[in-house]
């Protein structure tokens, strides 16, 4: 049996439900609950000011850690050991 689980949300309604399998299969199997985010920036190739990146990415970064947060608070909710990573290319 494993001793963790991992799942990845990107804030999607389906990314929520993995988020609640994988909340139930942790919980179930006492297992310790990675919950992972990346900021995606594949828009930026196609941005045309370099200029406002930090402020593009900051937005972003704290939008990421909104989502990690809303995240953890289920797990806590749940009883469920975990913890959250956010994966920024740009840092």
């Amino acid at each position: 049996m494993p001793n963790k689980v991992l799942v990845a949300i990107d804030g999607s309604h389906c990314a929520f439900q993995a988020l609640d399998v994988a909340i139930r299969e942790a919980a179930l199997r006492s297992a310790f609950l990675e919950i992972l985010h990346v900021v995606d920036y594949g828009f930026l190739k196609h941005h045309q000011r370099p200029t406002e990146l930090p402020s593009i990415r900051a937005q972003h970064v704290e939008v990421s850690r909104v989502l990690l947060e809303k995240a953890a608070k289920h797990a806590r909710d749940a009883h469920v050991e975990h913890s959250v990573q956010l994966i920024d290319e740009m840092a």
